[in-house]
């Protein structure tokens, strides 16, 4: 039976992003995708996640449930992330796992009450994030937002989520309304299936897991 899986996002300075991977390596993530938030998604939703500085990095590293609270708490010692500026780390629980390897692979969890809409995080290949986003918008999604970024696994580390992460790569983020969730998910799904090239991951969280603030609010920062 597959372990529950979390994703925590990391927001540092510049050049600290380096510095979350080799933490996170020692509480064997299945893997981590770094991204420069620098002139690459709209105001709005920098300004939201704390990135409007102009050489800030996201990070998302994944674990398991058991290695996050340890993760967590180096990140905050060893990044000092409890002083004003130096960055921010959450955990963000996954619903559902998509990857080539792994069709849909559902996580186990209680389901949530008066979560309208969730955030959909997949990552692609560079230079597919058109194709994905068009399926998604098929699907039912208003809208997205592309970053650029790029990707690092070991040898050994796969395993944990059965796939291997390549260098070059776009993340999507889009909120969209929870009962068409599954079917945005499997319409992206089923674009990477037909295109290898593309080679998309993607989970999906309750945004207000993710925000602390209504989901309406977060549709609006997001300006979708």
């Amino acid at each position: 039976m597959m372990k529950n899986i979390s994703c925590v996002m990391t927001i540092v300075e510049y050049g600290r992003g380096q510095e979350v991977r080799e933490i996170a390596k020692r509480h064997h993530s299945g893997g981590d995708y770094a991204f420069l938030g620098k002139g690459t998604i709209s105001n709005r939703l920098s300004n939201f996640l704390g990135i409007d500085h102009e050489r800030r990095q996201v990070v998302l590293t994944l674990l398991t449930e058991e290695n996050v609270p340890e993760f967590l708490i180096d990140l905050k010692q060893e990044l000092r992330l409890d002083r004003a500026g130096r960055g921010i780390a959450l955990e963000i629980p996954l619903h559902q796992i998509s990857t080539k390897k792994r069709r849909i692979t559902r996580i186990e969890r209680e389901e949530s009450t008066g979560m309208e809409h969730r955030l959909i995080i997949t990552i692609v290949n560079y230079g597919h994030s058109e194709e994905v986003v068009k399926a998604a918008r098929q699907a039912g999604a208003i809208g997205a937002t592309t970053i650029k970024g790029h990707g690092t696994a070991e040898e050994h580390i796969p395993k944990l989520l059965g796939f291997h992460i390549d260098p070059e790569k776009e993340l999507i983020l889009m909120v969209v309304e929870t009962p068409i969730a599954d079917s945005i998910v499997n319409s992206i799904d089923e674009v990477g299936k037909n295109n290898d090239k593309i080679n998309p991951v993607s989970f999906t969280v309750d945004v207000n897991q993710v925000s602390g603030i209504m989901s309406t609010e977060l549709k609006e920062k997001l300006a979708l």
